[in-house]
């Protein structure tokens, strides 16, 4: 026990120049029932369990999760527009360290002894193209045949009831259809759909979500008929012209006529192609502010949180997810949502509860044991003869430890189990005992019995003759003797 005392005092001096840590954290935070609540208001992440609804703390830059029930885990997270902010994940699989420090600790062990909201595309609104009045016709006509938005419909017109005075029957239906192609072709869809953008982006209750959406489907819905209506009437008059003549005996203003006509349903076509490309990308808008709403808690407490990642993974392993959070908001000039920034970036880890944590050390011990041996002695006729004997060992040795760490919150005082082993003899010795750490100083005491391997002899017996020492060491086995073979006291540093 003379060694041991001075072996202390310099392990402590050790200790003690080592920066205060903090309490040993056996399994980060817990949770219960598979399931963790976030919270974000724009800047600051926050979550709590389902078991302390009014215990919001910060979420850190990287934080650990241990799940009590099984490997998965569902995030909830208190509503937010997804038009204003993208959550994206990454995730990443890998080794639980425990499992990996105690399979390497059990490597060491068995090696024998002897050897060793997206962001939307912008839309490009077509202008209504400006006809070229042809003519110099003043006539007297009644006000309420001014009924076309199109220049050229209308000086066509004009022309045609001054020039002949009365239009014939087929063109007359055709008139009719120019009129309401014209009239639907002047409704101003850009607007109606900037009108849907912007009341989606100022949502902020879940509750309205589904009400909104819906009136704005509605919405869709109408333009998308007003675009078949536009499409049905082109496809008449387009039909209709191809089969009559204007002015029968005016084969000029017959082409005139047409050429107006053609050059009308073209300039409607890009109008409701470019109001396509706006409205399609308007439906997954909807979709996601829709779809936000998807998978509510059915906790009566956490109403307004929605599930927003689901996590698993196999026993030994750890799964650490990357959350990042970007800010998004509405351009009204260009229809789009674009990228302000990343506000937030956080790593969770998540791994299975277990009642102990796991740490791997490297330490001094003290051990009194006696082990038995064999060798070889002279006799009187100078042969050599197998003898046996107690060696008595006094020793101290390095050793690696596998600590069992009960954690109980305290940065003074943590319990301990543990197993250990010296690898650097012929013989290495097994620990196993129990001792407490100082977790703010990283340093533990231990102390416990000591198991190792005994020698036997396979073919030789004590006393029996032999020509060498050699065969004596082929002869020697060694077997692990489950009896202890005396105590040990050890110290641990820095783990």
């Amino acid at each position: 026990m003379k060694k041991i005392i001075p072996l202390i005092a310099i392990f402590c001096l050790i200790a003690s120049s080592v920066n205060a840590q903090k309490a040993l954290s056996i399994q980060g935070e817990n949770v219960k029932d598979g399931a963790i609540y976030l919270t974000f208001d724009g800047k600051n992440l926050e979550y709590f369990p389902p078991d302390k609804l009014d215990s919001k703390k910060n979420v850190a830059e990287s934080m650990t999760f241990s799940l009590k029930d099984d490997n998965s885990c569902n995030i909830y997270l208190k509503w937010i527009n997804p038009l204003k902010y993208k959550l994206s994940w990454k995730d990443t699989t890998y080794v639980d360290e425990r499992d990996k420090a105690i399979n390497d600790f059990i490597d060491l062990l068995v090696a024998p002894p002897v050897t060793s909201l997206n962001k939307t595309e912008n839309a490009a609104l077509a202008e209504k193209s400006a006809g070229t009045g042809r003519g110099n016709y003043n006539p007297s006509i009644d006000v309420n045949d001014l009924i076309f938005n199109s220049t050229d419909l209308t000086l066509l017109y004009i022309l045609l009831r001054s020039y002949n005075g009365v239009i014939n029957s087929e063109f007359n239906t055709v008139t009719d259809s120019l009129k309401k192609l014209d009239s639907l072709n002047s409704i101003n869809v850009l607007n109606k759909v900037d009108l849907i953008f912007s009341d989606l982006n100022v949502l902020d209750d879940p509750t309205k979500v589904l009400a909104t959406t819906s009136a704005k489907e509605t919405e869709m819905a109408h333009i998308e008929s007003l675009y078949k209506e536009i499409e049905s009437l082109q496809k008449f008059i387009t039909t209709t012209l191809s089969d009559i003549e204007i002015i029968r005996d005016d084969a000029l203003y017959n082409s005139y006529t047409k050429s107006v006509i053609s050059s009308f349903i073209d300039q409607t076509t890009k109008t409701i192609s470019s109001n396509k490309n706006l409205t399609n990308k308007l439906k997954p808008v909807i979709e996601v502010v829709k779809t936000s709403i998807d998978d509510e808690s059915l906790i009566a407490a956490t109403k307004g949180f929605y599930r927003i990642k689901s996590i698993g993974f196999e026993d030994g392993k750890k799964l650490q997810t990357t959350l990042s959070i970007v800010e998004f908001e509405y351009k009204k000039e260009t229809k789009e949502f674009s990228k302000k920034g990343e506000v937030l970036k956080k790593s969770l880890i998540f791994q299975k509860y277990d009642f102990f944590t796991i740490s791997v050390s490297t330490g001094l011990f003290y051990s009194s044991s006696k082990l038995k041996g064999y060798g070889v002695s002279n006799n009187e006729n100078g042969e050599f003869t197998v003898v046996e004997d107690d060696i008595a060992q006094n020793s101290t040795a390095p050793a690696l430890f596998l600590n069992f760490n009960f954690g109980i919150g305290s940065r003074y005082f943590a319990p301990l189990a543990q197993v250990g082993i010296d690898p650097t003899k012929k013989r290495p010795f097994m620990l196993i005992g129990a001792g407490f750490s100082i977790p703010s100083a990283r340093l533990a005491f231990s102390g416990g019995p000591i198991w190792t391997w005994n020698q036997s002899l396979d073919n030789l017996s004590v006393g029996q003759t032999i020509n060498s020492t050699t065969d004596l060491e082929k002869d020697v086995k060694y077997k692990f003797d489950i009896e202890p073979k005396g105590w040990y006291l050890g110290i641990q540093y820095n783990f």
